[in-house]
């Protein structure tokens, strides 16, 4: 593998099986889905990079903003079982799998930056 293929790999999981669903859940909530990446950025938990970071940098990013991703995540999921949810909390809890899936590949693959 490398880095680019990883990222790759990463990216479209996401895009594919995320992106458009957790819209569509927003949207069910009756809840505005922001749609400039100016309010994406402002409603961000995870915090920019500006710089061009080594490989082993970029990996230890991500699994630090994937660990975000996954508490956040987790939050989520409590909120919609409280609130009976549970389709949505059915979709969070496939993130979640998916997500720690995403650590689990970024250690396995940088076992020395862990």
């Amino acid at each position: 593998f490398t880095v680019s293929l990883i990222f790759d790999d990463l990216n479209n999981e996401v895009y594919e099986n995320a992106i458009d669903r957790t819209a569509e859940y927003i949207r069910t909530l009756e809840a505005y889905t922001p749609g400039s990446i100016s309010r994406y950025a402002e409603l961000s938990l995870i915090p920019d990079q500006l710089k061009i970071p080594r490989a082993e940098l970029m990996f230890a990013e991500l699994y630090t903003d994937n660990e975000i991703i996954i508490e956040h995540l987790h939050v989520c999921y409590d909120s919609c079982e409280a609130t009976k949810h549970y389709g949505i909390s059915n979709f969070i809890a496939e993130r979640l799998d998916a997500h720690n899936k995403h650590n689990r590949t970024v250690e396995f693959l940088n076992p020395h930056i862990f």
